[in-house]
């Protein structure tokens, strides 16, 4: 509670303490009508008085004064710029997860779809070929392997029209949830009936995907925003990169953090960054 308080507080405390110093050591000298000085060193209290808020806040994390100068270092300075920088500049690139795709056939189709390793299911919208049986078993037997995590559907012309999270799906059309079911799935998806679809516990609309040149910060934010721990990567040509994982894009940004960080101390000791 305290340490929030001199957070948010940290600007107005800060000159506070400082201006309370400087006024301190000024009626000093005022009142033993010159008899005390006021020094150099009396200026550099009030401003070590000033670091010290401003460290305690967390506003400043490290202050090194040495033979070769002074070292101002700020966590939230170099969290902000590892995030927001575009992703060829950062240290790493989006940490994207490959995606196998497979258009979903009949049933004796799943068994060379496990051992693919596939991880998500093309649904062609307006084909009017799935059978609802079929579709079950194969969200059942897919579901139960950590390398399938969505299902994908797709317009007549092969654009991607949106994303479902395939544990989520199944878990709603087994439940038989608001009315949904394998036949009502199925049915949605013969007629291209997006509207449907898109009441679906995880779905995500084609807009929701990010790309390999989105930073950081706007994907965890869209994240954040969907209530989603993973978004679908497009490539350039608009068709399904990968998937990128919140864990690992967190890792990735921490790591972006430290970097910088590590970076900013070997300058400021003038040994190499590495």
């Amino acid at each position: 509670m305290k340490t929030d308080w001199l957070t948010a507080n940290a600007d107005w405390l800060t000159a506070a303490v400082a201006i309370l110093v400087l006024a301190f050591v000024v009626g000093v000298r005022a009142v033993s009508r010159g008899n005390v000085e006021i020094r150099l060193n009396d200026a550099v209290i009030a401003v070590l008085a000033a670091f010290l808020v401003l460290f305690m806040s967390g506003r400043i994390d490290k202050f090194v004064v040495s033979s070769q100068g002074v070292t101002v270092e700020s966590a939230k300075r170099a969290i902000l710029a590892a995030s927001a920088q575009p992703i060829r500049q950062q240290v790493s690139p989006l940490p994207v997860a490959p995606i196998e795709e497979s258009l979903k056939g009949g049933a004796d189709m799943i068994p060379s779809v496990v051992a693919r390793g596939v991880g998500s299911l093309d649904f062609l919208l307006g084909a009017n070929a799935y059978v609802p049986q079929v579709v079950q078993k194969y969200l059942e037997t897919l579901s139960a392997y950590p390398f399938f995590r969505f299902v994908t559907l797709l317009t007549p012309d092969g654009r991607v029209a949106g994303f479902i999270d395939a544990r989520r799906l199944l878990a709603a059309l087994q439940a038989r949830a608001q009315g949904q079911s394998f036949e009502s799935f199925a049915a949605a998806v013969n007629r291209g009936d997006t509207a449907q679809l898109a009441k679906l516990p995880g779905f995500l609309p084609a807009a929701a995907a990010v790309t390999p040149q989105s930073d950081k910060r706007e994907v965890l934010a869209r994240m954040e925003k969907l209530g989603t721990d993973w978004l679908p990567v497009l490539g350039p040509d608009g068709k399904l990169a990968g998937v990128v994982d919140r864990s690992r894009l967190t890792a990735s940004l921490i790591l972006d953090v430290a970097n910088q960080l590590q970076a900013g101390d070997a300058g400021s000791t003038g040994a190499p960054a590495r």
